[in-house]
């Protein structure tokens, strides 16, 4: 599951276009802070289900809903929040 979660933070990162570390790069357990919650909430996780989804069918899109849910999050961070990534993730 971590890969996923990595999937997630990778496509945010190429989308805004910043250097937010991946899960896997994190060494202890405390909580992803590095941007708000409700991008926590409707980007990653949608983000993570889709990739396990298309990981566990072996690429078969059978999770078209995340995807969606997935797209229509970054598309709104991308608006709302690529120009308050702060400077040493840019």
């Amino acid at each position: 599951m971590d890969a996923c979660l990595d999937d997630a933070i990778d496509r945010i990162n190429t989308e805004l276009n910043s250097t937010y570390p991946a899960f896997s790069e994190l060494t202890s357990t405390s909580d992803y802070d590095y941007f708000p919650d409700k991008y926590l909430r409707s980007v990653v996780v949608p983000g993570a289900a889709y990739f396990y989804y298309q990981a566990d069918e072996e690429g078969i899109d059978t999770s078209p809903g995340y995807m969606n849910k997935f797209e229509e999050g970054i598309f709104l961070m991308k608006r709302d929040f690529s120009d308050k990534v702060p400077v040493e993730y840019q």
